[in-house]
């Protein structure tokens, strides 16, 4: 385990937000002043508009700040694991960079986690404000969850990305190459007896364009269902059923002649749920392939700090 230096370290993924890393720096580093030693990473998931130029030319001004760029836009959640990875506090919190969970919250978190043996808890907004994308992508993960009898804290909550946590984490022996791949995951690996709740504000984004479309989110949910399951063929189980059924409704109550109008049908859609499933199968195999190899889900080009 890598020496601990700082009692906590902020790691924050940021895209496209050079007009608000100076804000955000700058409440970050008054609300922790008083909470003990720290340091903060910046993960820039290569933004296309002047986030790095920014960062580089504020590095200076700020006390133990590190900023890391990656070779292409990878995702938030592999930038939140970029930045955990280099992280040496004894507690790690993240959060976003929009401002949505303000920093004057940290004082509240830090508090929190340390007046109760937690060792994860998360900050969950007092009311949300999303957008529409947002919230039905979020209705289907806690569908998920739910179906899947997993969900954090029987259903009520899935993760926030506004969270602090112990940096064991980190460097368990009991995960592949001792790192753990997926915020996320390692969340529904913790029982919710060890995850605390804290009610936080939560405004509205400071970036006019959510970072995340709702097929990216889409995107996203398919990845972490594919990833929770050992044998993702067996997602397929309950739609076949399904379209079984269906012609053998279609044949007994409305006859063979309704049958054979509605074959093409049938054929196309069985076609599709195969399709599916040879690229849900190739994309399972593609991740077995890259953490047996141990390639991490990220690749940094340039960091300073």
């Amino acid at each position: 385990m890598s020496e601990q230096l700082f009692q906590y370290s902020i790691v924050v993924p940021v895209y496209n937000s050079g007009k608000v890393v100076q804000t955000l720096l700058t409440g970050i580093y008054q609300h922790m002043s008083g909470q003990g030693a720290f340091e903060v990473i910046l993960v820039d998931d290569s933004s296309t508009d002047d986030t790095w130029k920014q960062l580089k030319a504020i590095h200076p001004g700020f006390e133990n700040l590190k900023i890391v760029r990656l070779s292409k836009n990878f995702g938030q959640a592999a930038a939140t694991l970029c930045g955990i990875y280099r992280a040496k506090g004894e507690a790690i919190i993240t959060m976003d960079d929009d401002l949505q969970y303000p920093p004057s919250e940290l004082p509240r978190l830090i508090g929190y986690f340390s007046k109760h043996d937690y060792y994860m808890v998360l900050g969950l907004p007092q009311k949300k404000r999303q957008p529409w994308s947002y919230l039905i992508s979020e209705q289907l993960i806690r569908l998920f969850f739910r179906l899947y009898q997993v969900g954090h804290l029987n259903g009520k909550n899935i993760s926030s990305s506004f969270r602090i946590f112990k940096s064991d984490l980190n460097f368990s022996e009991d995960l592949p190459l001792g790192r753990v791949y997926s915020i996320h995951m390692a969340t529904l690996m913790i029982s919710p007896i060890h995850i605390g709740e804290l009610s936080v504000e939560h405004r509205p984004s400071t970036l006019k364009k959510s970072r995340y479309s709702f097929f990216g989110r889409l995107k996203g949910f398919l990845q972490l269902l594919l990833e929770f399951n050992v044998s993702p063929m067996d997602l397929l189980k309950v739609p076949l059923l399904l379209l079984f059924v269906t012609a053998l409704a279609i044949w007994l109550f409305l006859g063979y002649t309704s049958l054979t109008y509605h074959l093409p049908t049938l054929i196309f859609l069985l076609g599709g749920l195969l399709a599916m499933g040879q690229l849900m199968q190739a994309w399972y195999l593609r991740q077995i392939n890259a953490r047996q190899l141990g390639m991490a889900p990220y690749l940094v080009i340039e960091e300073h700090g």
